[in-house]
């Protein structure tokens, strides 16, 4: 199987940041405290299941042995 590496670095110095502080777990746990029900999101392949605007699709543009490609 063919595997690629995008590196996304130049891509990250020109990212607008927007951070925020990490939640503490203890508080968002207690949260969970007697409810009747509980699901489980599954973000393993979240990556390929979001869409893009087409506006910032071609931040995305990685090249290829075989041409040139963008999500």
């Amino acid at each position: 199987m063919d595997r690629m590496c995008i590196n996304y670095a130049l891509l990250n110095e020109v990212t607008e940041k927007d951070s925020e502080p990490i939640p503490i777990i203890k508080e968002y746990l207690s949260l969970f405290y007697r409810v009747k029900w509980l699901t489980v999101l599954n973000l393993a392949s979240a990556y390929w299941q979001i869409l893009l605007t087409k506006r910032s699709q071609k931040y995305t543009v990685f090249l290829t042995a075989y041409g040139l490609y963008q999500f």
